[in-house]
């Protein structure tokens, strides 16, 4: 609808095929379920990798913490920080590294990183033409979903297991505990704040 001047005007806007299209519409479905099937799995992925990172970064200002001044001679903190080290250590596998060419034919290449980038590299191939799904395709992603829901569960399982322990220790020795909602600081941020510390531990 289009108003102009006080005045509204309609018009019927029918959708049609690009004629080079020689796809059958039950083709062009299968592309678009597979579509929101990598999407869905993409997202998954995505909050996973979040939470994470946030654990592996919240982890880190903990170890730093446990070696300045004020906290070094606490002996739950450093109880918590041997276990955090412990946990760190699981979730990075979990993570896994980005950059990575290859994806599921090793445990480096079914972490959440790599499979992120192998689900967009799928959905690069998949939207380059309007066509249905490849045989391989398909298989493809049927890996990638099963090597995803593994991670996802182990994931699931350091959250309901491992880190309401390690929250409970971090408890004891009067720190805060940690916060999976809490978003990654960026490196402008954490070496702005490492700068500010920096400058306390001198005066």
């Amino acid at each position: 609808m289009l108003t102009v001047d006080g005045k509204s005007y309609t018009q019927t806007l029918e959708l049609k095929m690009d004629p080079r299209v020689k796809t059958s519409p039950e083709d062009l479905r299968r592309q678009f379920d597979l579509d929101r099937k990598i999407a869905e799995a993409l997202h998954k992925d995505y909050e996973a990798l979040k939470q994470v990172r946030s654990l592996r970064a919240q982890i880190r200002w903990l170890l730093r913490d446990q070696h300045s001044t004020s906290m070094a001679s606490s002996t739950g903190l450093d109880a918590a920080a041997k276990i955090a080290a412990e946990l760190d250590a699981k979730a990075a596998l979990i993570e896994g590294e980005e950059g990575g060419a290859t994806y599921l034919s090793t445990p480096a290449g079914r972490s959440l990183s790599r499979l992120n980038g192998g689900l967009n590299a799928l959905l690069s191939a998949l939207d380059t033409a309007d066509a249905a799904p490849t045989t391989q395709q398909s298989a493809t992603f049927e890996e990638l979903e099963k090597a995803l829901e593994e991670q996802l569960s182990a994931w699931s399982q350091l959250k309901s297991k491992d880190i309401p322990a390690f929250n409970d220790q971090l408890k004891k020795a009067g720190q805060p505990p940690l916060d999976l909602q809490k978003p990654v600081p960026s490196a402008a941020d954490a070496a702005a704040t490492t700068s500010q510390d920096r400058d306390k531990d001198e005066e």
